[in-house]
């Protein structure tokens, strides 16, 4: 079984539902597959420091390359090499728990860092 661990901001999303998928960098050491055993967590008190909660126990539905980047035209959203129209942009934001695509984009800029290189994990 592979664990995700999600911010407390996300915890509600993920158990109703709204939040069906996660936007990660890639593993190195025991990535995630299609098929597997997810059990989505959050921490209790302080990362690493305190015990889990299991949000929920789902299955990987698909791993898919992503890549959020800045170019000329604006920002730029590609999954498994393909650019995603504005409309699209807005629907993957939405699975992912956010508002919008700017919230989300603020979001990774603010902690991952942008261009940004990883994979949307979606589960039943």
């Amino acid at each position: 079984m592979k664990v995700l661990m999600f911010q407390p901001c996300f915890e509600d999303r993920v158990r109703d539902g709204r939040k069906t998928q996660t936007i990660r960098a890639e593993r190195k050491r025991a990535p995630v597959a299609p098929g597997d055993k997810l059990s989505l967590r959050a921490w209790l008190g302080q990362a690493y420091r305190s015990k889990q909660r299991e949000l929920l126990e789902s299955v990987c539905e698909s791993v898919t390359p992503i890549l959020i980047f800045w170019d000329h035209l604006g920002w730029i959203i590609t999954l498994n090499g393909m650019r995603l129209s504005d409309e699209e942009c807005a629907l993957l934001a939405r699975a992912d728990g956010f508002g919008s695509t700017a919230e989300m984009i603020q979001w990774f800029e603010g902690g991952s860092g942008l261009p940004f290189e990883g994979v949307v994990i979606t589960w039943q």
